[in-house]
């Protein structure tokens, strides 16, 4: 076991640091460290699911109700 705590995970990405981030079905974006401590990174969505990352380094959040892609910079 890595980390631990997520409300129904759905989605994982990766940023360029190593720290991965876990879309829950609860509506928050958790963030997990290398070392594996986990924190909430964004919250306030509807059903958060996917996950991606560009090249400059925004985080793009799908979400399952309401149809909606979010950008966090």
């Amino acid at each position: 076991t890595f980390a631990t705590g997520f409300a129904s995970p759905q989605g994982l990405a990766f940023d360029a640091a190593g720290n991965l981030y876990v879309a829950n079905y609860g509506g928050t974006v958790s963030k997990v460290t290398p070392a594996g401590a986990v924190s909430t990174f964004a919250s306030g969505f509807s059903t958060a699911q996917g996950l991606a990352f560009d090249a400059a380094g925004n985080l793009y959040v799908a979400t399952y109700s309401g149809g909606i892609v979010s950008r966090i910079t």
